[in-house]
């Protein structure tokens, strides 16, 4: 949907399912950077920066976009007196990451499981309501390399978490059945 490099004059806004985004680093391997879902907004850091996409989306699921040329979204920026609310919305994306890429490596695997778990997850449903369930789109593998941590130890902290009847992992997919619960585990 969207290339990492690629400068491109549109970016997307997601009206249905789910996307990938990652970053594919000089030595091949890509890392999941997040999940997005319908009513998300994306390739609208590039046009801001001047430069070309930071990351790879690429869809999950089957997705329905609309594709806004640039002319029209900054026009409606304009518009909108909502330059600043836009510059907002890009700084907390960027700060998201950056809390990320710095936490990770000082955490212990499974924090840093339980946090990417976290951060990764979708649900179809209200986030906020106490017991949710959400998931979380990836194989171990590909959340292995996201979390910057072997296939070995990220299956066995998945299965701690499995055997607590937290999540439950399948083909292509990690499912959250209590969302509240794992994130008192990261506050604890």
């Amino acid at each position: 949907m969207l290339h990492q490099g690629r400068r491109d004059d549109h970016l997307l806004v997601l009206l249905h399912g789910r996307v990938k985004v990652t970053w594919l680093g000089a030595d091949g391997n890509e890392i999941v950077l997040a999940v997005r879902g319908a009513g998300d907004v994306l390739g609208e850091i590039a046009p801001l920066s001047g430069t070309g996409h930071s990351a790879n989306v690429t869809a999950i699921d089957r997705c329905a976009v609309r594709i806004v040329p640039l002319t029209e979204f900054d026009r409606a920026i304009k518009e909108m007196n909502s330059a600043h609310a836009l510059i907002n919305h890009a700084v907390n994306r960027l700060r998201e990451g950056e809390i990320f890429r710095a936490e990770l490596p000082t955490l212990p695997a499974e924090q840093r499981v339980i946090r990417t778990l976290l951060r990764l997850a979708v649900s179809p449903t209200a986030r906020h309501r106490p017991g949710n369930r959400a998931e979380v789109p990836l194989d171990q593998r590909e959340f292995g390399r996201t979390v910057g941590l072997s296939r070995g130890v990220v299956s066995g902290d998945l299965a701690k978490l499995s055997a607590r009847g937290l999540i439950q992992t399948g083909r292509g997919r990690i499912l959250i059945h209590d969302l509240d619960a794992l994130r008192r585990m990261v506050n604890t």
